[in-house]
């Protein structure tokens, strides 16, 4: 083939590469609840016209009453203005917002309110939360199953049974998450991590909810990373059974006070590592921190507490 006929052909390859990228890539306007203007009126009317590969950016005012349905879509972003929400449509019966076998999703802004459970990120998808208030949930305000979730200054609260579940091998991490009136109704903890799940909570405040604050359950883990407080439970403070761990990482001084059972309650099998300065937990309605029958494990609950009362036994 002749020099120039190459050069040729590489420039359409390029060009057509340049076309394909340009097409896969979206910025969308969803005006919810209102008419006559640019945009789409509602999130799932959008989500129609993005591309599944991505990347794709809705930005997104009013009220959204509707259930939103995001699945298998990759470089995804739904970025709220002030004041935008997404409310539930099934009366108690459904999801508000359901991901679905997508990855790199990010949602930032929202309130959304109602549902059977607010938000679900499900089968292996991996979702990032900024700045969002997840409310009134029938069940669960938050649920991560078989998925990868970060929430970074989210507001979980008022839900009637969890504030936020790691679920079945997800891995789940709170920054600076608040989690308060949750367990109005159903009981579970406001964080629960469950079925060899991982749930990793820093600077977050856990307060006033109606069963306990955390919890890990089946071979799950919790880690206390730094700053967190847990206080007002109703139940435990932290509770750990059935072969899982609870750690508090040295330095990290978390609280764990003021909770209407032991701060921090295990038993069948479970550990629990009390880092030097990893927390205080005082003032507790029952034990500080309570090792049950079971044969629980602990170390650093005899010294690094702040001189709460235990009846964990160490080497």
């Amino acid at each position: 083939m002749p020099r120039m006929s190459q050069e040729r052909l590489f420039s359409i390859i390029m060009l057509l590469l340049a076309i394909s990228v340009g097409a896969s890539a979206a910025n969308l306007k969803v005006h919810c609840g209102r008419t006559g203007e640019d945009g789409y009126s509602s999130i799932n009317a959008a989500l129609k016209k993005a591309n599944l590969q991505g990347p794709n950016t809705l930005t997104v005012s009013g009220t959204c009453n509707e259930s939103v349905v995001i699945q298998s879509f990759d470089r995804l972003t739904l970025t709220g203005q002030r004041g935008a929400s997404i409310v539930d449509t099934t009366n108690g019966t459904g999801v508000v917002l359901d991901i679905v076998d997508s990855h790199r999703v990010s949602v930032t802004g929202f309130t959304i309110s109602g549902g059977l459970n607010g938000v679900l990120c499900e089968q292996f998808s991996t979702c990032y939360f900024t700045a969002n208030t997840v409310q009134g949930a029938a069940d669960a305000g938050v649920i991560v199953a078989h998925s990868n979730a970060v929430f970074n200054g989210d507001v979980i609260q008022n839900n009637a049974a969890q504030g936020v579940i790691s679920l079945d091998g997800s891995n789940t991490v709170l920054i600076g998450v608040t989690l308060s009136g949750n367990a109005t109704v159903g009981g579970g903890a406001a964080a629960d991590a469950r079925n060899q799940s991982f749930l990793q909570i820093a600077n977050s405040n856990v307060h006033d909810n109606g069963d306990s604050g955390a919890e890990a359950i089946d071979n799950s883990s919790l880690v206390f990373s730094g700053g967190t407080s847990i206080t007002g439970s109703a139940g435990h403070g932290v509770f750990v059974e059935r072969a899982s761990t609870v750690k508090f990482v040295s330095g990290g001084g978390n609280v764990v006070t003021g909770n209407g059972g032991n701060g921090v309650f295990l038993r069948d099998l479970s550990f629990g590592f009390m880092g030097v300065g990893g927390a205080t937990i005082t003032g507790n309605g029952d034990l500080d921190v309570n090792c049950s029958v079971q044969f629980p494990a602990t170390r650093g609950a005899l010294t690094n507490i702040g001189g709460g009362t235990t009846n964990c036994v160490e080497p």
